[in-house]
């Protein structure tokens, strides 16, 4: 796994501004918060939901300098809670 090796698997993040409704939350933890039990959410989802929250394209797709494209929400889909 990836990190420091102390609870890879769970994290947390706030979320505020953009319409973002208070005390919305979104999935849990085991009771030790080091595993996910509810609801699991990606990076690419939750950047995906953000983008469209702000009326950005999130399935837009750069191509950089060299050729590459670049995702900006790397095939994320936007999350199905009151957001």
């Amino acid at each position: 796994m990836a990190g420091r090796d102390h609870w890879p698997s769970v994290f947390s993040a706030v979320v505020a501004g953009a319409g973002v409704r208070e005390r919305t939350s979104l999935g849990a933890s085991d009771e030790r918060a080091g595993f996910v039990k509810d609801n699991p959410v990606q990076i690419p989802d939750l950047i995906a939901s953000v983008y469209k929250k702000l009326g950005i394209d999130y399935q837009k797709e750069y191509v950089s300098n060299i050729g590459r494209p670049i995702k900006l929400a790397a095939n994320g889909r936007p999350l199905d809670f009151p957001f």
